[in-house]
């Protein structure tokens, strides 16, 4: 672009194909609603441009010279794409995304796949989808760093002050154990059963170890896990019990007979699972992103979670799936 010369611009290449179409200034300057003289001062700025003459000045009505038929034949395909960008962006945010780049905490996308991705390939215009998964911290570092779009993530909100959020959903805390175990409370599991907990230098395992330590219960983790279904496996093969959400439940794949599932009745906590991007950006797409991941939320999650305990669909309290007003802005 930098290649390009001064005054050889999209408006002048309009008013000259108006010319060409028309063959009259007049008629074009009407077209445009500008005077006479603008038209002529356009097409001679444009003509100083490309170094040529366009117009046969001697005849009427106006003929185009060799280079003025070049110039309005090449011109219409640029001035018509021009166009039609400038009706989609300004009318509309529902247009087509190049490329979809999401990031989502991995026990929202094990617990919700392949439901979630459908929805995204059927609902949202796009003609490729990135769907990166990991931890919730890297993932609102990627959103500011500009490499993602928009990021479903658990409750980091103090690294995303200011940016929109949308809640998509909040969990309580629950315990998880070997299926042989005869303890149905934090205390028992705690004096008869080794813990597995998260590192500490992962959203989740800080979310607990802050939870449990302001309600002054000591969870002593000499083994730490940073994947759910990692975790969940090591529990159900009796190595220990473990604090997680029923998120990290439905997304670890571990057969719901092989664990017991225990409601912390006490000191529970809660985590919140939100969709977040940066500001005035991909407005209606995100809109429907993160209406997207609500509503597969409260389709496939209840029944998935009951298949471990009837009680658990209850640990979690959906919001926001409610289908969005048109125009509506992100939270």
């Amino acid at each position: 672009m930098s290649g390009l010369p001064k005054h050889f611009d999209l408006r002048h290449l309009a008013i000259f194909i108006a010319v060409a179409e028309t063959k009259s200034m007049v008629d074009a300057a009407r077209r445009f609603g500008i005077t006479q003289a603008a038209v002529s001062q356009a097409i001679v700025r444009l003509e100083h441009a490309v170094g040529r003459a366009l117009l046969d000045r001697s005849t009427r009505p106006l003929t185009l010279t060799a280079a003025g038929a070049y110039v309005e034949r090449q011109s219409r395909q640029v001035v018509g794409l021009a166009t039609v960008i400038h009706q989609t962006l300004g009318d509309s945010d529902d247009f087509a995304i190049p490329e979809l780049r999401l990031a989502a905490v991995d026990s929202f996308v094990g617990a919700t796949m392949p439901d979630l991705l459908r929805r995204f390939h059927e609902e949202v215009k796009t003609d490729r989808i990135l769907l990166l998964s990991g931890m919730a911290d890297r993932n609102i570092v990627a959103l500011s760093e500009g490499r993602v779009d928009g990021v479903m993530t658990a409750d980091n909100l103090e690294m995303a002050s200011g940016l929109p959020m949308r809640p998509i959903l909040s969990e309580r805390f629950v315990a998880v154990a070997p299926t042989d175990t005869g303890k149905t409370d934090l205390a028992g599991l705690i004096a008869t059963h080794r813990y597995i907990g998260f590192p500490p230098s992962s959203p989740l395992g800080r979310q607990i170890q802050t939870h449990f330590g302001r309600a002054r219960i000591a969870l002593d983790a000499r083994t730490t896990i940073d994947r759910p279904h990692l975790m969940l496996s090591a529990v159900a093969d009796g190595q220990g019990w473990t604090i997680a959400t029923p998120l990290c439940v439905a997304a670890s794949g571990v057969a719901p007979e092989r664990i017991r599932v225990v409601r912390i009745e006490r000191h529970a906590g809660w985590r919140r699972v939100a969709f977040m991007t940066r500001q005035h950006e991909l407005t209606d797409a995100n809109l429907r992103i993160a209406q997207i991941a609500s509503s597969v939320a409260a389709t496939v999650l209840p029944s998935r979670l009951a298949a471990y305990a009837p009680w658990l669909p209850d640990e979690i309290a959906l919001e926001g799936h409610d289908p969005l007003e048109a125009g509506a802005e992100l939270e």
